[in-house]
């Protein structure tokens, strides 16, 4: 469901305190509704959502990167997790737990080396307790150690 994609967006993405119209936030989401379109046609971006009482209350997005061949026929690509975003009634709830959880199955099946993401400043501590490292952006998953 784009829409439901670009208002999540939104709201992640919009100033804190902004008084943005309407008119600017549906300007937004048709400019974001033709992203998401171009991504997707080119089958490397991938969504997930969460749906509560038949209201898309989270998602999450993973933009597959292609790494170059490899003889050893190692992990061939990996993973950059964006747009993740629970919308602030529905947090603390492990709806963005389970999301997650998700995506790391998912990507094990595909075979990625590791999934990389730029968190929020307040985001850190979810990330870490899902097992993403580092001390700065980015913080990095490892799927697959097999690599070159």
């Amino acid at each position: 469901d784009y829409r439901a994609i670009a208002e999540l967006r939104w709201l992640l993405k919009r100033p804190v305190g902004s008084s943005e119209d309407l008119d600017h936030e549906g300007a937004f989401a048709a400019r974001y509704l033709q992203h998401l379109d171009a991504c997707d046609s080119a089958g490397m971006t991938h969504h997930w959502l969460a749906e509560v009482d038949g209201e898309v209350v989270a998602v999450m997005t993973i933009r597959r990167v292609l790494k170059e061949p490899s003889p050893s026929g190692s992990s061939p690509c990996w993973g950059y997790l964006t747009n993740c975003v629970v919308k602030r009634t529905y947090r603390n709830r492990g709806i963005g737990t389970a999301l997650l959880a998700e995506i790391r199955s998912w990507a094990v099946r595909e075979a990625f080396e590791l999934l990389l993401v730029w968190p929020s400043a307040r985001s850190y501590p979810f990330y870490r307790r899902a097992g993403f490292t580092g001390q700065d952006d980015p913080l990095l998953l490892t799927i697959n150690s097999d690599t070159d």
